[in-house]
């Protein structure tokens, strides 16, 4: 799999220089943040983790967030979407979790489903853009959670998917032990098989490896910390014609152009940039 540092390092700054001074003034403690508000220090959902959801979301704005386990992370996923929307892009929130804790209900503006993953069709609705949050149980149990999540990701184009507690390339900390978790074995062994999903953020390999690279961007981070950051960041880069209506510039598909079709999951695929037409369209059979 590939980290490339340099690759980690262009996300990693780029967020800083847009919000490092939104998320730098993150309250440390309980005593210092407000009424049933986020603090780093909650012991769940922590320093560099929480910094780089909340700047990950202002910045890709996504139109639909669904988060699997709700907590910590709900709190600012939730905050980083109303300044999102305070900037005309309002979004979807959807937080999927049996057992939520307290809080989480008080949260405006989600969308709580309290059922089990696999009794909804939540995943089904991902389009590119969106963002799939998941914080899970971190036991793999075929056909539950972390199964249906790994089993979507084999259709997903374009969507940004985060997984915590995750210490690739590293297993987990001796501390957990007795957690018994496996989740990040499944996770290693699909990213193996599917090389087209990107590492776009590894937490815990930054901290291994390029530590200054945290430490240079966000203010919370202490490099002696007992157990890393485990926040683990993925895409699937979408094709070319979708990433042209993103960006909101209209088709720039070349009228004389010949069409050529590749094969990909999503069926045939015309290779001409902006064309988003399929093989049997007019266009195409004219060209044949």
């Amino acid at each position: 799999m590939d980290y490339s540092i340099e690759a980690q390092q262009r996300v990693l700054e780029g967020l800083g220089k847009q919000y490092r001074t939104e998320y730098d003034s993150f309250p440390r403690n309980a005593a210092s943040a407000p009424p049933n508000g986020f603090f780093l220090d909650n012991g769940m959902f922590g320093s560099v983790d929480a910094e780089l959801l909340y700047a990950m979301v202002r910045k890709h704005k996504p139109a639909r967030v669904v988060e699997v386990g709700a907590g910590w992370s709900t709190y600012l996923i939730t905050e980083a979407l109303e300044k999102n929307a305070a900037q005309g892009h309002p979004s979807q929130h959807i937080v999927v979790d049996p057992v939520a804790p307290g809080f989480v209900y008080e949260i405006p503006g989600i969308e709580l489903i309290r059922e089990k993953l696999q009794d909804t069709a939540v995943l089904a609705d991902l389009r590119p853009g969106d963002f799939l949050v998941a914080d899970t149980s971190h036991v793999f149990v075929p056909g539950h959670e972390i199964d249906l999540i790994l089993q979507t990701m084999e259709k997903l184009v374009g969507v940004w998917v985060h997984f915590h507690d995750m210490f690739l390339p590293e297993g987990y900390p001796e501390q957990w032990a007795d957690r018994h978790y496996d989740e990040q074995e499944h996770v290693e062994s699909f990213l193996l098989e599917h090389p087209e999903w990107q590492i776009v953020l590894a937490a815990n390999y930054l901290h291994t490896q390029a530590s200054s690279l945290l430490s240079e961007n966000i203010k919370s981070y202490a490099p002696a910390r007992p157990i890393g950051p485990g926040s683990l960041w993925l895409r699937v880069e979408p094709p070319v014609a979708e990433i042209v209506a993103d960006a909101f510039i209209g088709p720039v598909m070349e009228p004389e152009a010949t069409h050529k079709f590749v094969s990909n999951r999503n069926g045939k695929q015309c290779l001409v940039p902006g064309c988003r037409k399929g093989p049997d369209n007019k266009v195409h059979r004219e060209q044949a």
